[in-house]
């Protein structure tokens, strides 16, 4: 095995710590005195950086330049930050993001089915875990082991994770035995799942989850509606059912859960005791924008990136980066969703997972700054479209060429 590979196998172990703590939250396991997360996100981004690729996709240059801009622009607010140590953190955070982002895929998009599968069953032992206090230990609040964790983030990890699996789902099988026995292991995770997330009262999680999928529905039905009818629709619509009577089961062990979960949504709008008429996150919208209108050089370049947190991470980087990261920000995002969830050529299946995890991602952090989970996001966004188009070697090319050109009936027959 050359170096290389060793190095890619070193990258995938390294990875998959970094995801795997997507869907608990992340646990805040300490190891030398360090979070178990934050060493496997330092590891994968270095490895990925030295695995610099000997060739780079030209599919992905508009993604590249769009993610490499904003960087930039996330140094410069670093530098002319009112709170330097702040700003410096969260752009050593960023940057180590963005490297695992922008190199990461070129060479694990050959594990992509593994990687679905791992997450897939991590958001199912995070559930049961999740469920093991509430009905056993009576104490959720065990999830919160450290501040840095929260159970809204445990809740998008979890949903992220069902979204990504997707595409394994609604593969078509080759026989029906297979695909029923599919559907019921795809579904009972999944009502797991469901019910951590409403047990930990999350409406963020809840609300992306049902967006994203209305979304990907949409793009697959323009796809093509017959394929889509007959080989998602249809699976979709077992789960719906069964998600239903999960909740009406829910509700008859646990009443209250429910009932606290439905105050909460109704909640969403409501005031609050320093605001009695408006709500928090309104006032958190008020006061971003007014801090960053206050002066030319905080609209142009805010005041600190990552110096402002208010429960958005468009607001916080309009507000830390001003209009010129706000607008790179965009940009990426636009590139991101062109290159990866528009494809004339891909498959309807394709589509829907592309375009279900963009719309997750984006409704996602307008509610609460997930800085890690959106990288992770994109990340996966670049698997799957490396996966999807992989790219045919020259030799093999060639090869083809000069068979047709020598032997074009054999090649026929």
């Amino acid at each position: 095995m050359s170096l290389r590979r060793s190095l890619e196998f070193v990258l995938l172990i390294f990875f998959m710590g970094y995801v795997g703590f997507i869907p608990t939250g992340p646990y805040p396991v300490i190891l030398w005195g360090v979070k178990l997360d934050h060493l496997f996100a330092f590891g994968t981004a270095l490895v990925s950086f030295f695995l610099f690729p000997l060739r780079w996709p030209r599919g992905l240059i508009l993604v590249h330049i769009s993610v490499l801009l904003f960087l930039c622009i996330v140094f410069i607010t670093t530098i002319t930050s009112i709170d330097p140590d702040t700003s410096l953190r969260g752009c050593m955070v960023c940057l180590g993001y963005v490297t695992i982002a922008l190199f990461a895929p070129l060479f694990i998009h050959d594990r992509v089915i593994l990687l679905r599968r791992y997450l897939f069953i991590a958001a199912t032992f995070t559930s049961l875990f999740v469920l093991y206090l509430y009905f056993f230990v009576h104490d959720i609040g065990r999830l919160r082991l450290s501040p840095a964790v929260d159970p809204n983030m445990t809740s998008v990890g979890l949903l992220m994770c069902i979204i990504i699996f997707l595409p394994e789902y609604f593969k078509k099988r080759k026989t029906f035995l297979i695909g029923e026995l599919a559907t019921f292991f795809f579904i009972f995770p999944v009502a797991i799942v469901l019910a951590a997330v409403i047990i930990l009262l999350s409406r963020t999680a809840l609300l992306s989850f049902v967006v994203a999928l209305i979304w990907g529905f949409f793009c697959a039905t323009l796809k093509n509606k017959r394929l889509f009818y007959r080989q998602i629709l249809r699976k979709i619509s077992i789960v719906a059912i069964a998600s239903i009577l999960g909740i009406v089961s829910f509700n008859i062990v646990k009443s209250d859960i429910v009932s606290r979960y439905t105050h909460r949504v109704t909640r969403i709008f409501q005031g609050n005791h320093l605001a009695p008429t408006e709500s928090r996150r309104i006032m958190g919208v008020k006061n971003t924008l007014g801090l960053w209108s206050e002066n030319p050089k905080t609209f142009i370049l805010g005041d600190g990136f990552f110096t402002i947190n208010p429960h958005n991470e468009f607001l916080r980087i309009l507000g830390g980066s001003g209009f010129l990261g706000f607008a790179l920000f965009l940009l990426m995002f636009v590139a991101f969703y062109v290159t990866c969830c528009r494809s004339r050529t891909a498959s309807s299946i394709y589509l829907f997972g592309q375009n279900a995890l963009f719309a997750y991602l984006v409704i996602m952090i307008q509610f609460y700054g997930h800085t890690k989970s959106l990288w992770v996001g994109l990340t996966f966004l670049l698997i799957n479209y490396m996966a999807q188009n992989r790219p045919q070697p020259r030799f093999q090319i060639k090869q083809a060429r000069q068979m047709v050109i020598a032997e074009p009936k054999a090649i026929i027959t």
